[in-house]
């Protein structure tokens, strides 16, 4: 039965899911009034009351039956308000002049009129509409008392006590059940309130259980990234100091410039310089990778170098690469039974010797550059790198000597430079446009020659991220 009368109680006022707190309150009293009409029309009908009696009773339930459906079933709560109050009010000024007057049941209707007005409008208008409601009964009271003929009395006591006695029943009853319900509906919405407040409370516990949580996971990520990167910073600077400074390499040649731009702190590419008796030896290697990993290739290739060249003095530029291969193969084997094509260097090497005035170049995936009386020449090296476990490793690298002039400039390079992406549709930078690079700014000093270069780079580059260590070498003999 209880479930019975809540599915009514549902399709008249329509659900708190879909209805707000004042529209279901709105519903309750347009159900509530409309069914009273209905019961005072029946009541004139069968009291025989007068014709327009009648007819006036019968607008006023078409109307507020059009107001309900307007509010439930088409959702013009705030129209339907507005009008709601003027509307009774015109309603009831009529019926009080057909019904009796003063000595009638209108002064119950206008108090419940009033009680539900004040219920359903908006706080700022409830002081105007309190007082509409007061003055228009004292009006009516007023216009009663100087113009008594304008009132149309009941035609008899019994007459009289039905209509009184009714409707001071129906109002009663109307207004305890629509008090009842509104009280009800206030103290659901107030447990509502006091439900959602405690989960919101929860909520904020459990945010804040999660938020001290994850500053203290932040702090620890905090700790190991600052510990991790101070470690970085200090093997970068182990590997600066094994790396020749410019001006050191200005001791060897008539004017040197180096490009080193490492995508991480630490740099996968290295360069080295040395000079034994009458030849001075200058390498640039390109460790596989970026970052630590490359960086401690790059640890292995110095040693290697300074062991082959500093103490055993080994010959040309191709032997010395053919045994910094042997070398580095068997260091790396040592750790991987089966190592892959990525443990390695690509190396660019030149030796000048001094007396004979003669260059000698020998690479390994890197190539050598020369520029002499405006025009450039290039020098593959082979298509191989160091370290990598390939049958063409077998193969001889090649060794190019010619002589050297005075103002010759020579240049190593990694591949970082033309394998960065950007430009206006993001593509690689080119080998091809970065010797004619090389050559247009041949005119310029080296310094100058360095900043250009790191011009063309970041323009190219642009909001691109750079994707590999980029390093550039230009000597002048």
């Amino acid at each position: 039965m209880k479930l019975f009368f809540r599915k009514i109680v549902e399709f008249l006022l329509g659900t708190e899911e879909n209805f707000s707190f004042n529209s279901r309150a709105l519903n309750s009293i347009l159900a509530v009034t409309t069914i009273a009409a209905a019961a005072a029309l029946l009541f004139n009908l069968l009291l025989g009351m007068s014709v327009l009696l009648v007819l006036i009773t019968a607008l006023l339930f078409l109307s507020l039956l059009v107001q309900y459906f307007l509010v439930r079933y088409k959702g013009k709560f705030e129209i339907v308000r507005r009008i709601y109050p003027f509307g009774n009010l015109v309603f009831f000024s009529i019926l009080w002049f057909l019904n009796s007057g003063s000595n009638g049941s209108l002064s119950f209707v206008f108090l419940a009129s009033l009680v539900a007005c004040i219920l359903i409008v908006k706080r700022s208008h409830a002081v105007f509409i309190v007082i509409i409601s007061v003055l228009t009964p004292l009006i009516l009271y007023t216009v009663e008392f100087y113009f008594p003929d304008f009132i149309v009395g009941y035609t008899s006591r019994t007459e009289k006590f039905l209509d009184l006695a009714l409707t001071f029943i129906a109002v009663s009853i109307l207004l305890s059940v629509f008090l009842i319900k509104y009280k009800n509906m206030h103290l659901n919405l107030r447990d509502a309130l006091i439900s959602q407040r405690n989960q919101n409370i929860q909520q904020a516990r459990y945010l804040e259980l999660v938020n001290k949580s994850l500053t203290e996971k932040q702090f620890e990520l905090s700790k190991a990234y600052n510990k991790m990167e101070q470690n970085i910073f200090m093997a970068s600077l182990i590997q600066k100091s094994f790396l020749k400074s410019e001006d050191e390499l200005r001791i060897y040649f008539k004017d040197a410039f180096v490009l080193l731009k490492p995508k991480a702190i630490i740099s996968g590419d290295f360069y080295w310089v040395a000079k034994v008796d009458e030849r001075i030896y200058l390498i640039a290697a390109d460790g596989t990778g970026h970052g630590v990993a490359a960086s401690l290739i790059t640890v292995m290739g110095n040693e290697i170098l300074n062991e082959l060249i500093l103490t055993k003095k080994h010959g040309n530029p191709a032997e010395i690469l053919q045994e910094l291969q042997k070398k580095l193969i068997r260091t790396l084997s040592a750790a991987h039974s089966q190592p892959t094509d990525y443990h390695g260097m690509d190396v660019g090497l030149l030796c000048f010797n001094t007396q004979t005035k003669e260059v000698e170049f020998a690479g390994a995936k890197n190539n050598l550059s020369v520029i002499r009386n405006n025009k450039v020449k290039t020098y593959k090296g082979a298509r191989f790198g160091i370290g990598v476990w390939q049958a063409e490793i077998e193969n001889p690298i090649p060794l190019y000597t010619f002589e050297y002039l005075p103002n010759d400039q020579f240049y190593l390079y990694s591949d970082g430079f033309y394998s960065q992406f950007g430009g206006p549709n993001n593509k690689r930078y080119k080998q091809s446009e970065l010797i004619q690079d090389l050559l247009y700014s041949s005119i310029l000093s080296l310094d100058q020659q360095k900043d250009y270069l790191q011009l063309i780079l970041n323009n190219w580059k642009g909001k691109y991220e750079q994707n590999d260590d980029v390093m550039v070498i230009g000597v002048k003999v």
